[in-house]
């Protein structure tokens, strides 16, 4: 397993929120979310991005 940091969309009326992805290789399996913690199945994920770098994504976590 690869776990690399990402900003993901699964509800656009929410918009991007920060967490990590896990990946099998290439392949993305879903992101526990850094907003409450839960994981989210890639299916139900509509898009992402890894950040190049670790990022502080505290305001995506404390939603502001």
């Amino acid at each position: 397993m690869i776990y690399k940091q990402i900003a993901f969309v699964d509800d656009p009326e929410i918009g991007e929120i920060g967490g990590i992805g896990i990946f099998d290789d290439s392949e993305f399996l879903g992101v526990i979310c850094g907003c409450c913690g839960g994981f989210i199945e890639a299916e139900d994920v509509l898009s992402y991005r890894i950040y190049s770098d670790w990022m502080n994504i505290s305001e995506e976590i404390m939603g502001e």
